[in-house]
């Protein structure tokens, strides 16, 4: 089995405390999870439980109104063969990964955020210090939508560096004041779009600067 989905569930736990020997063999072949319009849904695995140590070959991850998902992970999950991260109208949720979660992201290309409306940033710290470096290293499309709390991508003073990012659409995220706190770098980027059919876009100096620019 390479695609478990899940859907119309009343849990608060999707994984349970222990597995057997087949369910982790099951769980090593996945390729690609999908959850959604499961309301109860707290966590999708208690952080005793390293299923992200299982799930190595985890190319997709896609999550779908889970009113109460407090995290997509727990802080020191790595997901080092994830591709692409799409995550909707989760409304308990208030960040999508913690930075060192984030730092395992290397072969992330596309990561869509939408419709959360508790999210304040993207990458949260758990316990770095501010001037560490985080590289997305193929990160190519970034996507957040409906953010009505997002006040940035991450808000501490971290290095962020995009070196393949050439697509950000940023629409309704009213409160988003600034991109990041720290050095940011993003060689290719030469425009972020206000809308996904991408029919008006803004640029001015760098990335941070077009942020701030886009409320003024």
């Amino acid at each position: 089995m390479e695609r478990l989905v899940v859907t119309g569930g009343y849990f608060k736990e999707l994984f349970p405390c222990q597995l057997v020997d087949e369910e982790e063999h099951t769980l090593a072949r996945i390729r690609c999870l999908k959850l959604g319009y499961l309301p109860d849904l707290e966590k999708i695995w208690n952080q005793d439980l390293r299923v992200d140590q299982l799930l190595h070959n985890l190319e997709t991850l896609e999550v779908r109104t889970c009113d109460s998902l407090i995290n997509l992970a727990p802080p020191a999950s790595s997901f080092g063969n994830l591709t692409a991260l799409h995550v909707r109208d989760c409304k308990a949720l208030k960040y999508l990964v913690t930075s060192s979660t984030a730092r395992s992201l290397v072969q992330l290309s596309v990561m869509s955020i939408k419709e959360c409306k508790m999210v304040t940033e993207i990458v949260a710290s758990n316990g770095d210090e501010a001037g560490n470096e985080i590289i997305f290293r193929k990160l190519e499309s970034l996507k957040l939508d409906c953010l009505a709390s997002l006040t940035s991508f991450c808000s501490v003073d971290f290095t962020f560096r995009f070196p393949c990012l050439t697509e950000v659409i940023v629409t309704n995220c009213p409160e988003m004041k600034s991109f990041s706190l720290g050095i940011l770098s993003t060689p290719k980027l030469q425009k972020v779009w206000l809308s996904e059919e991408k029919d008006k876009g803004h640029w001015k100096r760098d990335l941070n600067i077009t942020i701030q620019q886009l409320h003024i």
